[in-house]
Formats: structure tokens, C-alpha cells, sequence
């Protein structure tokens, strides 16, 4: 069995994994810490629907894991759990940092994001790397691995840094557009004024540096795994 179909089934079985807990503990959970304004959606649709999701993206990022297994450090289980906190790292503390800013009318969101979610990526990373260890024994085709070069890290931060820089701007675009139309009810189209586009231009900025600058001291490790040249690499990256 090829080796992103090992991938795709251990994602699957992890991602049902992720929506029982998900629905059963993160969002009884999130609603007793005091979450629930950030949750309620899930409470106003059918909580089957955001299962199929949940098992869908599992499914995708299973894809992913069975690619970038070899340079995660570790075996089985702590493979998994990496990256399900890598999952957390790139989901969870990415939004939260985006939304840091409009924490006073969303309250809750922030916190949300960090702590509402834990406990279905971790028992997601865990499953991920017990079913694929054992399907992969079990059916995986037995070959040599190809060499992977690791670059250093240190030479992905200044590139990060500065498409979180472009990245922070494009943001300040589209918030300006959602603002400027009345898309976006939670500021009203009367706040713009001088110092709203500096105060936004330079928020959005600084909260995409952030996570810019980390997932660019990654690109560099996975570089060789990332299908793709040139532009592409970095497209499908994100």
C-alpha cells in the first residue's frame, strides 16, 4: 500500500477521533471556561456536519503526516503527538494571535483558541501515530528512504519574517474592505479615520511577523519534502 494512502486511513480513523472529542469534551468544556460566545456556532448547526469536517481535515492532514513522518523526531506516539502540537502551533496559536487584537469585542476568542481545542489534537496526534505505525508495518512497501536535506533553520526566519510583514498588510486590506462595506459589524464603517489605518496597518503587521517568522524557521527542515519549485514550494506550504 502506498504510503499517502497509510496516511490518509490513519488520518481518517485519528480525524473521527478528533470529533468525538471534540463535541464531547472540548466544546462542554469551552462552554464551562466561559467560551461559549467563540463555540456557539456549533450549537446552531447540525453537530454532525462539523463531525464530517473534523474528518475530512484529519483525513487531509494524515496526507501530510505520512509525507513529513521521516523528519519528525521520535516514534510512534511522540510522532504523532508532535504533530498534532505542530497542528496546534499552526491553527490554534495562529488565530489566537490574529484575533489578540479584537479580543475586547470578541472576548473569549483568544482563549479559545489556545486552550479550547488541546484535547482533540492531542488525542488526534496520538492515534495519528499509533494507526499509521501499525499500518505501515503491516502494508507499507518495503524501500529505502530517501535522503532528506535538513537546512537550518535559522535561514527560514528572515524570509518568514518578511512574508508575515506582506502577509500583515494583505490582512490590513481585506479588514479595511470588510470594515469599509459594513461586512464586518463588529467595527462600525465610522471608525475609519487616520488613526484607525495606522493602528490596523501596524497591528496586522506585527500579529502575521509572528507566525511568519516560525513557520519560516520550519519551511527550512521540510524543504525537500514539499512538492513543487520556487513558488510553488511556498504555496503549497501554506
Amino acid at each position: 500500500m502506498k504510503n499517502w494512502k497509510i496516511g490518509a486511513i490513519a488520518g481518517l480513523i485519528a480525524g473521527i477521533v478528533f470529533g468525538i472529542v471534540s463535541n464531547k469534551i472540548d466544546l462542554p468544556l469551552a462552554v464551562y471556561l466561559g467560551f461559549a460566545q467563540h463555540v456557539s456556532e456549533y450549537f446552531e448547526a447540525p453537530a454532525i456536519s462539523f463531525f464530517l469536517i473534523d474528518i475530512f481535515i484529519g483525513t487531509i492532514l494524515g496526507v501530510i503526516y505520512s509525507r513529513a513522518n521521516r523528519v519528525i523526531p521520535g516514534k510512534a506516539i511522540i510522532k504523532g503527538l508532535l504533530f498534532g502540537l505542530f497542528c496546534i502551533l499552526t491553527y490554534n496559536i495562529y488565530f489566537a494571535t490574529i484575533f489578540l487584537p479584537y479580543s475586547a469585542v470578541m472576548p473569549g476568542m483568544v482563549l479559545s483558541f489556545i486552550f479550547g481545542y488541546l484535547p482533540s489534537w492531542i488525542a488526534y496526534g496520538i492515534v495519528l501515530g499509533l494507526v499509521y505505525k501499525f499500518l505501515n508495518d503491516k502494508f507499507g512497501i518495503l524501500k529505502k528512504e530517501p535522503m532528506v536535506i535538513k537546512y537550518d533553520m535559522r535561514g527560514g526566519v528572515l524570509p518568514g519574517a518578511i512574508a508575515g510583514l506582506l502577509g500583515g498588510a494583505a490582512s490590513y486590506c481585506a479588514t479595511f474592505f470588510l470594515v469599509y462595506f459594513g461586512l464586518w459589524p463588529l467595527i462600525p464603517r465610522e471608525s475609519i479615520d487616520f488613526s484607525f489605518i495606522i493602528s490596523q496597518l501596524g497591528t496586522q503587521i506585527m500579529i502575521h511577523l509572528i507566525p511568519g517568522t516560525y513557520l519560516g524557521a520550519i519551511y527550512p527542515r521540510v524543504y525537500n519534502l514539499v512538492p513543487g519549485k520556487g513558488i510553488l514550494k511556498g504555496l503549497v506550504m501554506v
